[in-house]
């Protein structure tokens, strides 16, 4: 090891044993530490002993991070260190649902999963390391023991963050309660984003309406994914158009027209549904008003509304609609639950897509806000409010006018 680094005071951050088989618990007790070098020990379930140095801290970065003074060893059957070769830079990865150290054609020299449990092993590029394995299992091994020590660098002692108690809803900023101590989001988000579905996946269903991811997009422009109503529902002996598929304009327009048998006029993006002025119905063949309530104003948005936000250049290009799904003005977190499409592309129950916070003033006025409201034992839903397009203005909400 480095002469730069002075091993005096080390200090155990992490031990599964007592801190549990979590690599999301292993970050979180790593993200209040400066970047100190760190020593990672581990036992197979073959008692073979191996770990790693890294000079830098545990971190989702999504990226390789650490310098050539990162090296491999094992201490059971033998001492070995690896240092390492002139193959790559890929010293150690810290990946929101797993921990990797190496690269090359085969694969990492090691990589633990999201539970600190399993793992498997390559010959690396980067360290040029044998099978961290006793071979008769090929590549794989099961953790027995995870530990994680930090050395001071040029302090006697490791300073650590203070840590701030909190209950429910207390934490300020990008931070969330978590198990006492306001934790941040970083690691939740990184996690949640990652496990986004794909492209017509079905992410949950409001009242018989399927709603379906819009990640990926393949095309945009593709009129194969534009949805027609069939030939027996007209407007004026014209075919009506639904949207395209999985946009948020799609879903709202098929919910009027599964529950109300009605549909709105022609839109080039959201925003513009808050301007239109009738809506219509395919049973009785007659035009309907839209009723158009601001945000801010002293209405509150019933059962079917649709809520539509500002077009804004960057955080929402096109504005955006969901559909009100209930409204509780009375709780003690006052909400309105929504369902939509093409947002967060997944929903934070199979019913509905989010609860969006609501606010009543001192002159009855009521707000709606594009943030969650958190509830108790769900404190973790914060995470998911994206700092930037959390800053949407939602206009208002347009309800339709039936007798």
């Amino acid at each position: 090891m480095s002469n730069m680094y002075k091993l005096t005071d080390p200090f155990l951050i992490f031990a599964s044993k007592t801190d549990g088989h979590s690599l999301k618990q292993l970050y979180t007790k790593c993200q209040d530490l400066s970047d100190y070098p760190v020593l990672l020990v581990m036992q197979t379930n073959q008692n073979i002993i191996f770990g790693a140095f890294c000079d830098k801290m545990l971190a989702v970065k999504n990226k390789y991070v650490g310098t050539g003074e990162t090296f491999l060893f094992t201490l059971s059957p033998e001492e070995r260190k690896y240092n390492p070769t002139s193959g790559n830079k890929d010293f150690m990865m810290c990946a929101p649902d797993y921990l990797a150290f190496g690269s090359g054609k085969n694969g990492p020299a090691f990589q633990i999963d999201s539970e600190l449990n399993r793992g498997f092993t390559y010959q690396s590029d980067t360290f040029d390391n044998p099978l961290f394995t006793d071979q008769k299992t090929q590549n794989r091994f099961k953790l027995l023991i995870f530990l994680l020590q930090l050395f001071s660098l040029s302090l006697s002692e490791v300073v650590v963050t203070p840590k701030i108690e909190c209950r429910a809803s207390e934490c300020e900023g990008d931070n969330f309660c978590f198990q006492g101590y306001c934790t941040s989001c970083e690691i939740t988000r990184a996690q949640w984003n990652q496990g986004k579905p794909q492209w017509g996946t079905k992410v949950g269903q409001a009242i018989k309406v399927p709603a379906y991811s819009n990640f990926g997009d393949p095309n945009v422009l593709d009129t194969k994914k534009d949805e027609f109503l069939e030939d027996s529902k007209t407007i004026f002996g014209e075919e009506v158009y639904v949207g395209q598929k999985y946009q948020c304009v799609q879903f709202a327009r098929r919910f009027w027209i599964v529950h109300y048998n009605s549909t709105f006029g022609s839109v080039n993006y959201a925003e513009q549904i808050f301007h239109l002025q009738q809506a219509y119905n395919f049973n009785t063949k007659q035009t309907l008003q839209l009723r158009k309530f601001q945000n801010g104003g002293i209405h509150p948005p019933e059962y079917g509304d649709l809520l539509i936000w500002k077009k804004d250049e960057e955080k929402f290009p096109h504005g955006h609609v969901a559909v009100v799904i209930s409204v509780e003005m009375d709780s003690s977190y006052p909400h309105v639950m929504i369902a939509e499409q093409n947002y967060d592309q997944s929903w934070d129950t199979r019913s509905f897509s989010r609860a969006l916070k609501l606010i009543k003033g001192e002159n009855n006025e009521i707000i709606i806000s594009n943030n969650r409201q958190i509830f108790p034992t769900k404190e973790d839903l914060k995470c998911r409010d994206n700092q930037f397009t959390s800053q949407g203005v939602i206009l208002g909400w347009v309800r339709l006018n039936i007798q």
